[in-house]
């Protein structure tokens, strides 16, 4: 019964029925007799007979749980394969809170340019011949108030310039609308 060295491990499979290859008669389905030397090694009293030898049984027949070097194991596995999942998807997750206040920013701006283009041609000429164009008043325009909006904290008016962009020939003019780090274009001609 006695046959290995320390530190190996030998597991038969148990199956119903015979099973010539396990070591004792529990293994093959029997009751197993104790020897006087088994049960003196087992208390202890006959190490010596036995030093260096480890006894046949299978790997699991007195495991409870995990042990501390299995779960550090396991976990440091974990960590190498999360690690570079966070460095992946960290970035993104910023560049989402800065992607929002450009959106926002820019629609607000695009919702101004678009009020400030429905305006006639002759009126919007006009601002840039009184050189009332460089801002231009939008209270004048929509009234008091209408083109300024909060977002996060922050009450945000957008910057309206109209300059002449036909080179001195009139009938083209260039629309320009800034919101903080947002700056949108358009052209109007005289048609």
């Amino acid at each position: 019964m006695l046959n290995r060295k320390v530190g190996t491990m030998v597991s038969y499979p148990i199956e119903r029925g015979t099973n010539t290859k396990a070591p004792s008669k529990a293994h093959r389905g029997g009751d197993e007799e104790l020897t006087q030397a088994y049960v003196e090694v087992r208390r202890g009293k006959r190490r010596g007979d036995n030093e260096g030898w480890a006894m046949n049984v299978p790997w699991y027949s007195n495991r409870k749980g995990f042990t501390l070097f299995e779960v550090i194991l396991a976990v440091f596995i974990l960590v190498i394969a999360v690690a570079p999942m966070i460095q992946a998807f960290g970035p993104s997750l910023f560049a989402t809170a800065g992607e929002e206040t450009t959106i926002v920013l820019t629609n607000y701006a695009r919702q101004t340019l678009n009020r400030v283009a429905t305006l006639d041609f002759k009126t919007l000429n006009d601002l840039v011949q009184t050189s009332q164009a460089n801002p231009v008043n939008l209270d004048s325009l929509f009234g008091a108030g209408q083109e300024s909006f909060t977002f996060k904290g922050a009450s945000l008016t957008p910057t309206v310039v109209i300059t002449d962009a036909s080179g001195g020939n009139g009938g083209l003019i260039e629309i320009t609308t800034t919101i903080s780090q947002v700056t949108l274009k358009t052209l109007k001609a005289d048609y």
